[in-house]
């Protein structure tokens, strides 16, 4: 859709254009399986994106040691060697957070938005 658009604009316009879609281009969420101790449990996984020295991903930490007995915590640090692909990702976005490998949030942890998903799963899990 952006080369439609270009055909149609200046050059100036046509690079932002083009420099825009490659910025926001889809990508997915999908995060790796867990391990096996959290796929024998039925607790929610919760996987948080950080990296040292980064101090909303502190709080978010905090808030989210407050669920540890309701849902299973997971860190990556995007730093680490290995996890490339998660900081060019979320270099600038972290934290981040996914529940059951899908996004739920990212820059600060909201607390409502939090309680309200533990309680969709819980209630879609006894079913």
């Amino acid at each position: 859709m952006a080369l439609a658009i270009c055909r149609k604009t200046t050059p100036s316009v046509c690079r932002n254009i083009l420099a825009f879609s490659r910025w926001y281009e889809v990508t997915p969420t999908y995060v790796s399986p867990p391990d096996e101790a959290t796929t024998c449990s039925s607790r929610p996984v919760i996987t948080v994106f950080t990296k040292n020295e980064c101090c909303l991903c502190d709080d978010a930490k905090d808030i989210l040691s407050k669920y540890k007995d309701k849902v299973v915590i997971e860190e990556i640090d995007i730093s680490s060697a290995g996890n490339e692909e998660w900081l060019r990702r979320y270099r600038f976005d972290i934290p981040v957070v996914h529940l059951n490998g899908r996004f739920l949030m990212k820059h600060r942890l909201n607390e409502e938005l939090l309680k309200n998903k533990f309680k969709f799963v819980d209630e879609h899990s006894k079913t």
